[in-house]
């Protein structure tokens, strides 16, 4: 049996293959932008719009439109996040 890794999350999606991990908390990462004087901010990418079949691009509208509405919690979902640093 090989061991077991070290970190919960020392692995890729199964599903999708992603290997971005999201290792820090957001607080962590705003903590270490205060100390070098910094400002962050993390917004949140969406999905494709352009999916062509409306059965796929209808559930993709809904979350974009999820995660304007609720962008504290669409963190959580979305496939991408954005950082920027000033």
């Amino acid at each position: 049996m090989p061991a077991l890794p070290s970190h919960k999350t020392n692995t890729c999606n199964p599903y999708t293959g992603n290997w971005s991990e999201r290792l820090l908390t957001k607080a962590d990462l705003e903590n270490y932008t205060q100390l070098l004087g910094w400002d962050l901010k993390i917004n949140t990418l969406g999905y494709n719009p352009y999916a062509k079949p409306l059965y796929k691009k209808f559930p993709i509208l809904l979350m974009d439109f999820l995660a304007r509405l609720l962008p504290k919690l669409s963190m959580f979902w979305q496939p991408l996040l954005k950082f920027t640093i000033t």
